[in-house]
């Protein structure tokens, strides 16, 4: 019989994806983030923000949801002020694409810092 081989292992792609956390999360360190074109070599342009670690390989696509997370656990809305924050980021399975569950990378929370509570419901009448 043949080697084994994984999909991942055929069609690599110079983007973390959920299964390159094999232990389910990873503390990373942010060395850049920018934009990028991940489109396809010969088809339109596909700019999205891209997050680069300290010491890995590859590059995380950072979505909508994520770039929220980062920041607020990171108190920014300027991704240059991300530079150098140790984040964890993890496979969560309940992430849904184009209305099916596919699964994704998430950012869970800053090294050293608790994760933010929950937003506060106030029952009462807002003061204005």
């Amino acid at each position: 019989m043949g080697e084994e081989m994984k999909k991942g292992d055929v069609f690599q792609s110079k983007y973390l994806k959920g299964d390159d956390l094999r232990g389910g999360t990873a503390t990373v360190k942010i060395e850049s983030v920018g934009l990028e074109n991940i489109g396809m070599e010969d088809g339109p342009d596909d700019l999205k923000a891209v997050m680069h670690f300290v010491g890995k390989s590859k590059g995380m696509i950072v979505n909508r949801t994520n770039f929220e997370l980062l920041e607020l656990y990171l108190k920014s809305d300027e991704s240059d002020n991300w530079v150098g924050a140790e984040i964890l980021i993890w496979n969560d399975p309940t992430v849904m694409f184009k209305g099916e569950r596919k699964g994704g990378l998430r950012v869970k929370g800053v090294v050293g810092q608790p994760e933010p509570p929950p937003a506060a419901i106030d029952d009462e009448d807002p003061p204005f």
